[in-house]
């Protein structure tokens, strides 16, 4: 594509976006993305036909966004993953309106519909964190908690109120990361019991 006509994509994906995460998709008219984007509705329909065809693109490029931050994130084990995840996500969500939006989407650009991106990733998110802590016997609970932690932080993330302070999401996840650091420490010491037994044949 050329360099031009891309820009002009990103931008009726970035107006498009912005106007489906403040108004819904429903609200979100083509003549105000157009408007929006700076670019005729020429060109708007150009790019992309229908509504539906925008709100799939919207979602698509949400979805390799958000894949890619867990992917990023779940890469390294040693970080607290889970909760390093929720956090991300909360501010991605708030930052960037192609990830707010692309949330509250379906594959087919629906928005009323599910699976939307935002129970895939909270699915994939659960599997991850379960995996990670596989060998706790509370793991299933622990993803649990990280997921309804991390879906009410996205929704706080649209309220638009006080609960819009970054800060608030990182004082949350900090009260966790200890839980889930011992837990995933737990789990470490019942696949491999032996450095621990040697660190306490040691200490006496």
């Amino acid at each position: 594509m050329h360099p031009r006509a891309e820009q002009t994509r990103l931008e009726l994906l970035h107006a498009a976006a912005t106007l489906i995460r403040c108004t819904g998709l429903r609200s979100a008219g083509l003549n105000a993305i157009s408007r929006d984007a700076g670019v005729s509705r020429g060109a708007l329909t150009f790019h992309f036909p229908t509504k539906g065809a925008l709100a799939a693109s919207v979602y698509s490029e949400a979805r390799a966004d958000v894949i890619s931050l867990l992917d990023v994130v779940f890469s390294d084990l040693s970080s607290n993953p889970a909760a390093g995840f929720g956090d991300a996500l909360w501010r991605a969500a708030r930052e960037d309106p192609v990830i707010g939006a692309g949330l509250r989407l379906t594959a087919d650009g629906e928005e009323e519909s599910a699976p939307r991106l935002r129970e895939e990733v909270l699915e994939a998110l659960h599997q991850r964190t379960a995996a990670w802590l596989r060998d706790h016997p509370d793991a299933r609970a622990l993803a649990d908690l990280v997921v309804v932690m991390t879906a009410g932080l996205e929704s706080l993330s649209r309220a638009k109120t006080h609960w819009w302070d970054p800060d608030i999401s990182s004082r949350v996840w900090d009260l966790v990361r200890p839980l889930l650091a011992t837990a995933e420490k737990a789990s470490d010491e019942a696949v491999d019991p032996v450095p621990r037994a040697r660190e306490e044949s040691a200490a006496t």
